[in-house]
C-alpha cells in the first residue's frame, strides 16, 4: 500500500497528495472538488516521472524513473476515497498512459469492478500505435483524451520530443477509429503557449484537421500553468477567449479547462517526483 507523505489544500479546495511508494519513490495525485466533471474528480499518476519530455511540463523535466504497478495506480483511488467519494477519474497526472498501458487498463477494469462508470474514466496520452491497439482490444474501454497541443507536426515535435512516433494525421485517424468503436467523442487537448501554438496558422490547422471529425471531437483549451525553468508564457486570456469563440462559431464542442490547485503546484503540468517538501510550480509572478 502506498502512503501519504504530505498533502496540501488549495484555496480552491483541491488537494495535492504526495505519495510514497514501497521503494521510496514519490508520485502525486490531485483530488479536485465539484466541477463540470462531477461531484469530485481524481487526477491519477501512472509513472514516476515521464519519458515524453514535454517542454512545458514539470513532470517531463523530471524524466522517467519507472512505471507504476497496477496496484500502485489503484491504491491512489483507495487513498483518495478515504477522504472523499470520487466520481470521475482522469489518468492525467504524472506519466503517459501509452507507456504503461497494461497497468492502466488493469486499473480501469478494477475501477469498473468497484462500481465506477466507465464513461467517467478518462485516459490521456500523446498516442502510439501500440497504445491504440491495446485500447481497441481492452475488455473495458475508457474515454480518451489526446495530448495534441499542435496540429502542425514540426511545432508538436518541438514541444513534445516523443511526438515523432506518430504524425498528427495518424494520431487523429487512430483516435477517430476509437471514437467509432466506442461511440464516444475524443478529447483533443491544446495547452496554450504564447507565440508557439496560439497563432492563426496553428489554430487554422487544428480546425482543418478536425473539421471532418467535428461531431466526434471535443476541443479542450488549457491555459499553460507556470513552472520554473520553462521558457514559455501563457497565451493571454483575451486571446484564449478569441480562440474558444472561433471554435464555437464553427460548431465545435470546445471547452476551457479550469486549472485546479495552481497555488500548490497541483495544476496540469506542475506535478513532480522531486523536492516534495514544498509545493512545486505555482502561479506565475505578476508582470510589473
Amino acid at each position: 500500500m502506498i502512503n501519504i507523505l504530505k498533502e496540501y489544500t488549495s484555496k480552491d479546495l483541491s488537494k495535492k497528495l504526495i505519495l510514497s511508494l514501497h521503494d521510496q519513490a514519490v508520485v502525486e495525485s490531485v483530488i479536485m472538488p465539484e466541477s463540470a466533471l462531477g461531484p469530485s474528480a481524481l487526477c491519477i499518476s501512472v509513472q514516476v516521472g515521464c519519458a515524453v519530455g514535454c517542454t512545458f511540463c514539470k513532470t517531463g523535466q523530471d524524466g522517467l524513473k519507472r512505471n507504476l504497478s497496477a496496484d500502485e495506480i489503484i491504491d491512489q483511488l483507495t487513498i483518495a476515497e478515504e477522504q472523499k467519494f470520487i466520481d470521475f477519474i482522469v489518468f492525467m497526472g504524472m506519466g503517459d498512459s501509452a507507456h504503461n498501458i497494461d497497468a492502466v487498463l488493469t486499473a480501469v477494469e478494477e475501477f469498473v469492478h468497484r462500481g465506477k462508470n466507465k464513461d467517467k474514466l478518462l485516459v490521456s496520452s500523446i498516442g502510439t500505435d501500440k497504445f491504440f491497439d491495446k485500447l481497441e482490444s481492452a475488455v473495458v474501454k475508457p474515454r480518451l483524451a489526446v495530448s495534441l497541443h499542435s496540429a502542425i507536426d514540426a511545432t508538436r515535435k518541438s514541444i513534445i520530443p516523443m511526438a515523432n512516433l506518430m504524425s498528427v494525421q495518424e494520431l487523429i485517424e487512430r483516435s477517430q477509429q476509437y471514437a467509432q468503436l466506442t461511440n464516444r467523442k475524443i478529447m483533443y487537448q491544446l495547452t496554450m503557449l504564447a507565440g508557439v501554438n496560439d497563432t492563426d496558422e496553428e489554430i487554422s490547422t487544428v480546425i482543418d484537421q478536425l473539421t471532418p471529425y467535428k461531431q466526434h471531437s471535443i476541443i479542450q483549451i488549457i491555459p499553460w500553468n507556470f513552472i520554473s525553468d520553462a521558457m514559455f508564457t501563457c497565451t493571454p486570456q483575451s486571446k484564449i477567449k478569441e480562440i474558444v469563440d472561433r471554435f464555437r462559431n464553427l460548431d465545435f464542442d470546445v471547452r476551457q479547462r479550469y486549472s485546479f490547485g495552481q497555488d500548490i503546484g497541483a495544476a496540469c503540468g506542475q506535478l513532480s517526483s522531486q523536492n516534495q517538501l514544498a509545493p512545486q510550480g505555482g502561479i506565475e509572478p505578476p508582470t510589473p
